[in-house]
């Protein structure tokens, strides 16, 4: 092939080409940010992914000197904030705050409508393991207790939600080592179930430490165990799975900021260095040490690296546990969030006027919703045909959690829910 040399004018054109690319990314991160951040948390206010988002955040705003929003959007374990932040221009202008859950939904979920490689690590904060906690009515004073009594009957636990780091991590530990049989009740962050549990409507929360932390201090839960290597600062008192008999059990999450895979590396990198700023700084280290996290100061090269063995770590996990998540149709993703949390939406049971609804949408001609008859069948076999009318008092819920579906009309599910004379 013959070539001719480019004229002079056409080799000045490409050179201020090339030279315009070479300096567009250095120019972008001295103007970035310019505007309001958003900040999307991929679970309910209250958990540990929105802790560390709003202090980083307010942190953020006095060092960049712009205004950081904070969007709690959860649900799906995760999914549906994650798959915002992919949507949204790649700018930088709208990041993640999310935990291990998005390692774990990489393996678990199913057709969730994008995958991890569209979404670039930009920190990962802080690590906390997880802790089981109880109400302070329960029998059991610790894990050990807990396990034998669960070998004589089955029981409820409340989590941040599907797919989370502790589901996993739980179902792992009851299946494979304690060998008990459990019923998991979730929910679309920790917060709720913190609440679900306080009102002793479960028997149990297993959660990661800073959600539930409060609580064991003043009295309100109990814990009974941590799924760590040694004892956590925080709550002293609370042994360690190995300490009860069950060595090697070691469960946490970490909270990571990510943002859209085309993100500009020097916008990326600019985050990346001031959120480690922020996390060198004695209020941080104070302040997350002192509810339970642990944290931590990555470049970003690093955080990409933990993050992908994370993935492949939880991945394996999660194929042990058999956990695979049905399929989100397209705009559906929030009344689906709701049916992939079939007991617990925000600390409320589903009662069977939620059902009705769902058998009127089935009757529509619309096209068929992956596991609707077997979301309506478990829907109405926990309120029974005595627990109607969309009763949300605690003994109705805590009728419809605990009663088996065989039992859920009988004469106590039919007292507990009945009007007050």
């Amino acid at each position: 092939m013959i070539t001719r040399p480019l004229p002079a004018a056409g080799r000045r054109i490409l050179l201020a080409v090339l030279l315009i690319a070479g300096i567009a990314q250095p120019c972008r991160a001295q103007t970035y940010p310019s505007q309001t951040i958003t900040v999307v948390v991929a679970f309910a206010a209250g958990g540990i992914a929105d802790v560390v988002a709003r202090f980083v955040g307010q942190k953020l705003s006095e060092r960049l000197g712009q205004t950081i929003v904070i969007e709690n959007r959860g649900g799906a374990g995760g999914n549906l904030a994650a798959k915002a932040v992919i949507s949204a221009p790649a700018d930088g202008y709208t990041i993640l705050a999310t935990t291990s859950a998005l390692a774990v939904n990489e393996t678990a979920s199913k057709n969730k409508g994008f995958s991890t490689d569209d979404l670039t690590p930009v920190a990962i904060v802080a690590i906390s393991p997880d802790v089981l906690a109880v109400h302070p009515s329960n029998p059991a004073k610790d894990l050990r207790e807990f396990i034998n009594a669960a070998k004589e009957k089955s029981f409820t636990y409340g989590s941040a939600g599907v797919g989370t780091g502790p589901h996993i991590g739980a179902e792992y530990f009851f299946r494979e080592v304690a060998k008990v049989k459990s019923v998991h009740v979730p929910f679309t962050g920790g917060a709720p179930a913190v609440t679900a549990a306080i009102g002793n409507h479960i028997d149990a929360i297993v959660l990661t430490l800073p959600t539930v932390t409060p609580q064991i201090t003043q009295g309100g839960l109990r814990g009974l165990g941590l799924a760590s290597p040694a004892r956590n600062a925080a709550v002293p008192d609370v042994p360690t799975y190995g300490e009860m008999g069950f060595p090697n059990v070691y469960s946490g999450s970490w909270v990571g900021i990510f943002a859209p895979a085309k993100t500009p590396e020097a916008v990326v990198a600019k985050l990346n260095a001031d959120i480690n700023e922020i996390m060198k700084g004695q209020e941080a280290q104070q302040k997350l040490k002192s509810i339970g996290f642990d944290p931590l100061v990555k470049t970003q090269r690093e955080a990409a690296a933990d993050f992908r063995n994370d993935v492949a770590t939880w991945g394996k996990m999660t194929r042990a546990v058999g956990l695979r998540l049905p399929a989100i149709p397209h705009g559906e993703e929030r009344r689906e969030a709701t049916r992939l949390e079939p007991w617990g939406i925000a600390g409320r049971f589903i009662s069977t006027a939620k059902c009705a609804r769902t058998d009127q949408r089935a009757a529509r001609p619309t096209p068929a919703v992956p596991r609707r008859a077997e979301y309506r069948a478990a829907c109405s076999a926990r309120t029974g045909p005595r627990c109607e009318g969309g009763d949300r008092s605690a003994p109705a819920r805590a009728c419809i959690a605990a009663g088996p579906p065989a039992t859920a009309g009988s004469a106590r599910c039919r007292r507990d829910t009945s009007p007050a004379r």
